[in-house]
């Protein structure tokens, strides 16, 4: 068996929940810095020479409401599913942008099992951007209330060009 190299610049270690995520070869960490809240905290990665295609890490720096976080928490309770148009609803909060039907074009959301961790994955396309995406929402302490995600986004025609690269990332990660 061989190892992933721990130390490689195609690999992310120690974010958030996430202990080890491999990336795709070449990819690099933006130095970009983005205007967000305090204690929230946001990197992202994308191919050599293409800043529109992204892998991203993003954390609020707040925690969620008491209902919005029950709510979270009882949904990755249940078997993975489709959501439906109720259980949206009550995610209102976690969802946060893509939450707005003026911001976001939902195509799928559901819960599912990412190497042993239940998650919530979105995937839909930021109007305004013209950005397609495919989020991740991981419930970072077992509250409901702290909510780390983790998502692919590209411009809506060039998604699926490297779609299949984020998701063997998404699929490498080791969880702390």
């Amino acid at each position: 068996m061989i190892l992933p190299d721990l130390f490689s610049e195609s690999a992310v270690q120690n974010l958030g929940q996430i202990k080890f995520m491999s990336l795709p070869p070449d990819w690099a960490e933006d130095r970009r810095i983005a205007a967000i809240r305090a204690n929230s905290f946001l990197t992202w990665f994308h191919p050599p020479g293409d800043g529109d295609i992204t892998i991203g890490f993003f954390f609020r720096g707040k925690r969620a409401g008491r209902l919005a976080s029950r709510n979270f928490h009882e949904l990755l309770s249940l078997p993975p599913h489709s959501l439906k148009p109720a259980e949206l609803q009550s995610l209102d909060e976690v969802l946060d942008d893509s939450a707005d039907p003026a911001e976001f074009t939902m195509e799928s959301a559901a819960t599912e099992w990412l190497n042993r961790r239940h998650v919530l994955v979105v995937q839909g396309v930021y109007i305004r951007a013209a950005q397609q995406s495919r989020t991740i929402y991981i419930d970072a302490d077992g509250t409901g209330s702290a909510i780390q995600e983790i998502y692919y986004a590209a411009p809506a025609e060039q998604f699926a060009v490297h779609l299949a690269e984020a998701l063997e990332a998404f699929n490498s990660i080791k969880w702390i």
